[in-house]
């Protein structure tokens, strides 16, 4: 794991010491492991993830998944909106079980018929396979009817070991983000544009507004994510970008 040296005050912040043991013939160096589990995070295309922690394992936005998926059954599922790029039952009834927790948009009357949910509102708190779960406003500025504030669509922010984790669905860069200056160690952002997402200059801004350690580009279509770290290295040049395909794997 990269150690930013401004950031080592964080409590998250896992180390890996070298301990040297000296004797009459060698030295030899002992790894004494990271302080705290690690926690992996998969790219699962569009804007669909796999967070695996503590022998758990949460989807967020599951979608188009192939069919291996069926051995990597959810212990919890979180939805932010009923689109479907990001609401596929196909997806679910592939992943869930009679055992897996849902958390998913109060407004989302489909979801609640055919899956065991818990509804959850903007700013409302809950908790998922055992992690503190927060929901935070999902819309689009301006008179987009895309997703509207009325929906009450929902970005999350899942904690695990002090890390917390923010996907923002297909979010614009909205006011709500202020509170979350600071808070944020990765977070998963839109990049597509297409008058449902941010597009780059949005999401650079929101950057700059949220100031989170790592940043995933999502929901980018043909868009290449390469081209958007690019465009954000001058002005968020200790924001760490991670462009992942599908299938990659980030461990934090």
């Amino acid at each position: 794991m990269k150690i930013n040296l401004s950031k080592l005050s964080k409590k998250h912040i896992a180390i890996s010491i070298g301990i040297l043991v000296i004797s009459t013939a060698t030295i030899t160096a002992i790894t004494v492991g990271d302080l705290q589990s690690k926690i992996k995070i998969t790219y699962l295309g569009q804007s669909a993830f796999m967070i695996e922690a503590d022998g758990k394992r949460i989807y967020i936005d599951p979608y188009n998944l192939p069919e291996i998926y069926a051995n990597k059954p959810a212990d919890g599922v979180i939805i932010t909106h009923s689109h479907y790029d990001h609401f596929s039952r196909t997806a679910l009834n592939l992943i869930s079980n009679n055992l897996t927790e849902h958390v998913g948009p109060d407004s989302m009357a489909t979801y609640k018929n055919f899956f065991n949910v818990s509804a959850i509102n903007p700013f409302e708190n809950t908790t998922i396979a055992g992690f503190n779960l927060e929901a935070i406003p999902m819309y689009n500025l301006g008179n987009s009817p895309m997703h509207a504030k009325t929906q009450g669509w929902c970005g999350y922010i899942i904690e695990i070991h002090e890390i917390r984790i923010f996907h923002a669905g297909d979010s614009d860069n909205i006011p709500e983000y202020e509170d979350l200056k600071g808070k944020i160690d990765v977070a998963c952002l839109p990049i597509g544009n297409r008058r449902q997402t941010m597009g780059f200059s949005e999401a650079s801004e929101a950057i700059g507004v949220i100031e989170p350690e790592y940043v995933i580009p999502m929901h980018y279509w043909e868009i290449k994510p390469k081209s958007f770290k690019e465009y954000c290295a001058k002005d968020h040049p200790e924001t760490t970008f991670k462009i992942m395909k599908e299938g990659n794997v980030f461990y934090i």
